[in-house]
């Protein structure tokens, strides 16, 4: 096992960004599905316009963040 270690040593930094992007892309995969549940349950039943253009938007910047995160956990070499 030290011996792989080794080899993958000069490899590290990219294995613990792909590690670290890897877990807040699933955390944050979640998270916009249950604001379009959120919205229509609440903002869209209760005819609220403003807000449901306020999680629009933040739906909006969490794409534009989760595109950015896959696009460099693509780039990044897996093996």
């Amino acid at each position: 096992m030290r011996r792989i270690f080794q080899y993958a040593a000069p490899y590290k930094g990219r294995f613990y960004w792909s590690v670290i992007l890897a877990i807040v892309l699933a955390a944050l995969t979640p998270v916009r599905p249950l604001l379009i549940q959120l919205t229509v349950d609440q903002y869209v039943a209760q005819s609220l316009p403003k807000m449901v253009i306020y999680v629009t938007i933040i739906q909006m910047g969490i794409i534009l963040i989760e595109t950015l995160m896959r696009f460099a956990f693509s780039l990044l070499p897996h093996g």
